[in-house]
């Protein structure tokens, strides 16, 4: 048996972010568009990689925000044990 963990950040303000993980998927809960490393996420909609197995992410992201409304994104990591 594998065992992971999942792992929540709210993020509400232009900022880096490293995945440190196999799997990340970044969620615009706002109103605002969020940028993540240059590309344009609209509201309700997600960036998402998934590693395959024995891969561990290592990429730095870079959030931002563009637009009218509420500058929101819900980070979620899935971390092997």
């Amino acid at each position: 048996m594998i065992r992971f963990r999942e792992e929540f950040e709210l993020v509400n303000q232009t900022k880096e972010i490293r995945s440190n993980c196999n799997t990340i998927t970044i969620i615009n809960i706002g109103g605002a568009t969020a940028i993540v490393n240059g590309i344009s996420i609209a509201t309700g909609n997600q960036y998402y990689v998934q590693g395959n197995e024995n891969e561990y992410n290592e990429t730095r992201y870079r959030i931002s925000f563009s637009g009218a409304g509420s500058e929101e994104v819900q980070v979620i990591r899935k971390i092997y044990n």
